[in-house]
């Protein structure tokens, strides 16, 4: 799927009960998005599919989502797994401090003296914080993508420099 000019916005994790509700994983942190939104995008058969939202509200740390037109488990139950996008115009335009999370992942992460780590491969939220797991050959760990440790970000050459905190890697 081309993904110019849209942004991943969240992660389907589950469904809910038995009238098409469906979990889904932010992986925004623009507070509420959901609910003033009025549709998403999901990758079928490598194209955007645009499914409307009928509701949405919080659930714990993640959100219950109902689309128009699904209305059963079964119809919903092969979203399980698939990234939610949403066209970037629809989202607030970034503080320049800010950056979008599936920028991160892919990323080169190095320490603050330059030593390479890893790329990163996934994000996630956790306890209301978000985490970063990175990969090399050799090891993977995790870091919180909090101002203390994520202190630079490029964008446009992809790398992450990291305060490497005493125990983050073992």
């Amino acid at each position: 799927m081309n993904l110019e000019g849209i942004r991943q916005i969240g992660r389907i994790t589950n469904t809910h009960g038995l009238k098409g509700d469906l979990k889904i994983m932010p992986l925004s942190s623009e507070e509420g998005i959901l609910q003033r939104i009025d549709h998403i995008l999901i990758e079928q058969d490598g194209q955007p599919k645009s499914l409307k939202i009928k509701s949405a509200k919080p659930h714990k740390s993640l959100w219950l989502v109902r689309f128009l037109d699904y209305d059963e488990i079964s119809q919903v139950e092969n979203f399980k797994g698939k990234d939610i996008y949403l066209e970037e115009s629809c989202l607030t335009p970034l503080e320049p401090d800010e950056y979008y999370i599936d920028d991160l992942i892919g990323a080169k992460v190095y320490s603050l003296t330059d030593e390479y780590l890893g790329v990163i491969t996934d994000y996630f939220e956790t306890a209301g914080q978000g985490v970063c797991e990175v990969e090399d050959e050799k090891r993977s760990f995790l870091f919180p993508a909090t101002k203390e440790v994520l202190k630079d970000f490029d964008s446009e050459k992809k790398t992450v420099r990291i305060n490497l905190l005493e125990g983050l890697i073992e």
